[in-house]
């Protein structure tokens, strides 16, 4: 694969990955207010609770995907297709075992697991019937999510995500129409299953469309293979053990320590950070493919470029967004749910400054898995829930801010210390470092002050509803946008490389009139 196929190759799933994920967690959060206006926030921290759990049992699928897309793309760079019907025949047939064991386990430790919420009577029954519910959808999904996989490891993300995209607008249109019926909280369960069946009946059809070759059957059951779940795909369920463990142990500590209540607020505050952190995060995911097919094409030498330049795109992509999180998170949160929520508009505002940092990692941690190489990875996050188990007891006193200060300890150190390792892994100074990733960052943030100035002094002298303070930021949105675009345009020779400032050359030509393009020749 050249270079501008692949450039073009990254550019179309990427595009479909933003595309998506704007679409499907921007529904998310607009459809939370309409949940809450038929459940409590008891019953919302109930549904919180039941992905706490699955956290814990994704690590399974984590490990077992991420080795369906590597050895996927590595065997269609060498035209190895009989191994990928091996690789996925032996797959799907180990995790139907796996499955059945998990839910039998998960039968009998439910009831425990529901005892350390200390719900009251009524809650009980509905509690054990989500848990187990969405256990169900998710071993399914462990079972046959290897077809999707496959689409991934041979670059057809764009195909992936249309699919998605379907099932998630069917996700919607159903929670309404089940809520309007009185099915209570288990809208959110029978949509969020018939969205998996979507996904998975979807993608094994196109897959059979696209590979008319692939075959699953116990014939090409090989240990061979069994041996790439168990090696590469265990070192990436450590992993994924120790991120869901990370990710959660914020709301397990104020579930058990505080109350469900306050779980439910503190994940209002995570909602938009998480927002951020998913979308450049699954740009991120678009590089193991693509750095796997280079290994496999004998093209390792361009896997220090694609580090390079996906950290250096996926930041500039990723500071507006938390840049307005961080500076207005609670304007952020007025507009959204109104006044009496500013305890969650601190914890998102804290937890941003996490994200944003966390992100210098994504494509590093992209290219590692690529590589099969996560242990760099796996260190940093031993470093990280070391911190967070340190400090959480120093600072639950402090209640939800406490508990998101822990949480940004723990991310902000770890993630300094992988940018180091990898950097002297892949050669790379941190005066590169600077010029190619954080440089464009810092006018941006700069830029974000005097906007917040302008509209601190205007809640502190006036009394402003929802819908004027989302066109005031809306307003000071647009002229901040436009503001830093045109620093970028006037001192494009300081921000931007050779390569960039020629595309922008080649898009002034196709956009500006003639006679205004002379400038860039």
């Amino acid at each position: 694969m050249n270079k501008n196929k692949l450039l073009s190759v990254i550019s179309k799933n990427s595009t479909y990955t933003i595309l998506f994920n704007i679409w499907y967690l921007g529904s998310k959060v607009a459809i939370a207010p309409f949940v809450l206006s038929y459940v409590s926030l008891n019953e919302y921290g109930l549904w919180t609770y039941c992905f706490i759990i699955l956290s814990y049992l994704s690590f399974t699928a984590f490990g077992v995907n991420t080795t369906y897309i590597r050895y996927a793309a590595l065997y269609r760079a060498k035209n190895e297709n009989d191994k990928l019907n091996q690789l996925l025949s032996t797959g799907v047939f180990s995790m139907i075992i796996i499955s059945s064991i998990i839910l039998i386990i998960l039968y009998f430790v439910t009831p425990g697991l529901i005892n350390l919420l200390g719900l009251d009577e009524k809650l009980r029954k509905t509690s054990e019937m989500m848990v187990m519910g969405t256990a169900v959808i998710f071993v399914l999904n462990l079972s046959l999510d290897g077809f999707k996989c496959i689409l991934e490891g041979e670059q057809r993300i764009d195909i992936v995500k249309k699919i998605q995209f379907l099932a998630s607008l069917v996700e919607i249109i159903l929670i309404i129409v089940f809520f309007k019926n009185g099915f209570g909280i288990f809208s959110l369960l029978y949509a969020y299953g018939i969205r998996y069946i979507l996904i998975i009946l979807s993608c094994a059809v196109i897959s059979y469309y696209i590979f008319p070759e692939l075959k699953v059957s116990l014939f090409q059951y090989r240990i061979c293979q069994l041996k790439k779940f168990t090696s590469y795909g265990n070192k990436m369920s450590v992993l994924s053990v120790i991120s869901m463990i990370i990710n959660s142990m914020d709301r397990i500590i104020i579930t058990k320590f505080l109350n469900l209540e306050l779980t439910a607020i503190y994940e209002l505050g995570r909602k938009f950070p998480n927002i951020g952190l998913m979308l450049p995060s699954s740009i991120a995911g678009t590089l193991i493919p693509c750095v796997s097919h280079l290994e496999g094409s004998s093209q390792k030498d361009r896997i220090r470029e694609v580090y390079l330049k996906g950290t250096r795109y996926l930041m500039m992509f990723s500071v507006f967004l938390y840049g307005y999180l961080i500076f207005f998170g609670d304007v952020v949160m007025k507009i959204w749910l109104g006044e009496g929520f500013e305890t969650p508009a601190t914890v998102m505002q804290i937890l941003a400054i996490a994200g944003l940092v966390n992100l210098l990692t994504g494509a590093g941690t992209s290219c590692l898995r690529g590589m099969g190489k996560p242990s760099l990875e796996i260190k940093s996050m031993v470093i990280n829930l070391i911190l967070i188990l340190l400090t959480a007891p120093f600072l639950i006193s402090w209640g939800l801010t406490g508990i998101a200060i822990s949480y940004i300890t723990g991310e902000i150190i770890s993630s300094l210390y992988f940018i180091y390792v990898i950097n002297k892994k892949f050669e790379i100074n941190m005066v590169i470092f600077f010029e190619n990733v954080l440089k464009p960052l810092i006018p941006v943030l700069i830029s974000f002050i005097p906007i917040k100035i302008i509209i601190s002094y205007i809640l502190a002298n006036c009394i402003v509803g929802q819908f004027w303070l989302f066109i005031i930021l809306a307003i000071t949105s647009v002229f901040h946008v436009a503001s830093v675009l045109a620093l970028f345009y006037f001192y494009r020779e300081i921000f931007f490389t050779e390569e960039e400032n020629e595309k922008i050359r080649e898009i002034a030509v196709h956009l500006l009139p003639n006679h205004k393009t002379a400038e860039f020749k």
